[in-house]
């Protein structure tokens, strides 16, 4: 509430808000950065208008899918859902529509393990279906003989 008139803010922080719902934030049209740990955040919603957005943190939320809700973030760079209730390799197939991701999390030892991390080859599958991403839970995955294993 109140950010309607904040047409020309590029960061927002508001981890540990108990924020439940993404709402409000159609007008922050420019927009590159945006932190939501921490929160209570079970659905992904809200951020279609957020397209020059390049990170995004809803690590330490309660989402239990992704689907196809962060498919128009051509420029996101930067994604952490670490923390989370994701448990399906098909949400992360899905991010194979995001052209510019380079680092993502799902698993970060600030949080709670999200459960897909725990499925055998978890981190093949995600370089597989990903291979632009330079790094992966913390991790430097862009060498070019690592992805020739895959």
């Amino acid at each position: 509430e109140g950010l309607q008139h904040c047409s020309n803010l590029l960061r927002l922080y508001l981890y540990s808000n108990r924020i439940r719902k993404l709402e409000g934030l159609d007008q922050l049209v420019r927009l590159d950065k945006l932190w939501l740990n921490g929160n209570k955040i079970s659905t992904i919603e809200g951020l279609s208008n957020l397209t020059k957005l390049k990170d995004l943190n809803l690590a330490g939320n309660r989402i239990g899918s992704i689907g196809s809700s962060l498919n128009h973030l051509s420029q996101l760079e930067t994604l952490n859902l670490s923390g989370n209730r994701l448990s399906s390799f098909k949400d992360v197939v899905n991010l194979s529509a995001l052209p510019s991701l380079r680092s993502f999390l799902l698993c970060d030892p600030h949080f709670p393990t999200n459960p897909v991390c725990k499925l055998c080859n978890y981190s093949t599958h995600l370089l597989y279906h990903l291979p632009h991403l330079c790094s992966l839970d913390r991790r430097d995955v862009s060498s070019p003989d690592l992805h020739k294993l895959i």
